[in-house]
């Protein structure tokens, strides 16, 4: 028999990434939660731009590939849209990583692809201007009142902000407003794990930022995570649960009439 070596609270590794767990139980994630809570009409319209300018900036291989194998062609166009975001959430995913090598001092052989060298620069430059002071970084922290989990990027005292929960971003059109809903999670939180393991209690933070960084810039974004923002992710919270959940049990059975039909 395998043993459950899952954490009773806590995060674990998958195929596809990462879960959380809550006192023993599978708990949703903050990004999760919102991503299925939130409508993003916005997407529709940007798979759709990225198949159209896939053909236009391929369209003599597009154009013969439709000749010769339609089917293959086909699945290709449509994959075009999740290839990108791929490209995009990998890009995040290797900055986020240099970004806590910095924060943790563990700078050893570290080689930047020509691609990230000016994300990892802008990261830099941020930390030079900034000045912050880390406490903690890439944190769990969990709600049981309203079962979920998330985990934050840092926390730091930053001369000007004070003590400030804070979040890389690395979207080419900037921070959504989503970016809100998700420190607001965070920052309504009732406990951190920290690096023993042991459940702490959320610490108060006098505000929230997103620090944007792209190839050749940086932006600090302060982001509204007060009560009103965490009621607006708790309703998207609802909506998420009821469309995983409880959105089929809605639709009965087909009726029969309950008269017999005349002659």
């Amino acid at each position: 028999m395998t043993r459950d070596t899952r954490p009773l609270t806590g995060i674990y590794e998958t195929k596809r990434g990462h879960a959380y767990r809550l006192d023993g139980q599978k708990a949703d994630g903050v990004t999760s939660i919102i991503k299925g809570g939130l409508p993003a009409p916005a997407l529709t319209y940007w798979a759709a731009n990225t198949v159209a300018q896939y053909v236009i900036d391929h369209l003599d291989e597009v154009t013969e590939a439709v000749h010769l194998h339609p089917d293959t062609a086909y699945y290709h166009l449509k994959e075009s849209p999740w290839r990108d975001r791929d490209l995009a959430a990998n890009r995040g995913t290797e900055v986020h990583r240099y970004a806590e090598m910095f924060l943790t001092g563990d700078e050893s052989d570290l080689e930047i692809p020509d691609e990230l060298v000016g994300h990892v620069e802008m990261l830099a430059a941020f930390l030079n201007d900034w000045q912050p002071t880390f406490h903690q970084v890439e944190c769990v922290v969990g709600n049981r009142q309203y079962r979920y989990m998330g985990r934050f990027d840092f926390l730091a005292d930053i001369p000007g902000l004070g003590f400030v929960l804070g979040d890389w971003k690395t979207s080419r059109s900037g921070i959504y407003p989503e970016t809100a809903l998700q420190l607001a999670a965070y920052r309504h939180a009732e406990f951190i794990i920290d690096e023993s393991g042991a459940e702490v209690p959320m610490p108060e933070v006098d505000c929230a930022v997103a620090i944007h960084v792209t190839a050749n810039n940086y932006e600090v974004i302060p982001l509204e995570t007060d009560e009103s923002v965490f009621r607006a992710f708790l309703f998207v919270q609802q909506v998420h649960e009821f469309a995983k959940d409880g959105a089929k049990s809605c639709i009965g059975q087909p009726l029969a009439p309950t008269v017999e039909a005349s002659a």
